[in-house]
């Protein structure tokens, strides 16, 4: 049984890398999408860059066996602030998207908070 949720986590470990590395790529390269997304919150490219970075230790962190608590607390915290501000400010679906960044967030916190709780309890 044990091994059986571990290979699980890492299921779900490597799908929350997945699913952060394009919108990690298109942060970084400034794609207009995530710059009108950014000037709809009222913060600017350095918080676009800072939310990048935080991506990337996500992926990272949630890879490597003596860090993946940290990778899944943080995916958790991520995810959970972004599904937050889609329901207050953004609109589930934002630039025509039908909803797929909000699921993304969705997605992100659920793995990551099963996850965080597999390898911590």
């Amino acid at each position: 049984m044990a091994n059986t949720i571990i290979v699980i986590s890492w299921i779900a470990q490597i799908l929350v890398a997945l699913l952060l590395v394009m919108p990690m790529m298109m942060k970084f390269m400034g794609k207009k999408e995530v710059k009108k997304l950014f000037k709809k919150l009222g913060v600017g490219s350095g918080m676009r860059y800072f939310v990048g970075l935080w991506e990337l230790a996500i992926i990272v962190l949630i890879l490597i066996p003596a860090t993946i608590i940290w990778g899944a607390g943080l995916g958790f915290i991520m995810g959970f602030v972004a599904s937050l501000l889609h329901i207050t400010k953004l609109g589930i679906s934002v630039n025509n998207d039908k909803g797929m960044m909000f699921m993304m967030a969705l997605a992100i916190t659920i793995l990551s908070g099963f996850v965080f709780y597999v390898r911590f309890f």
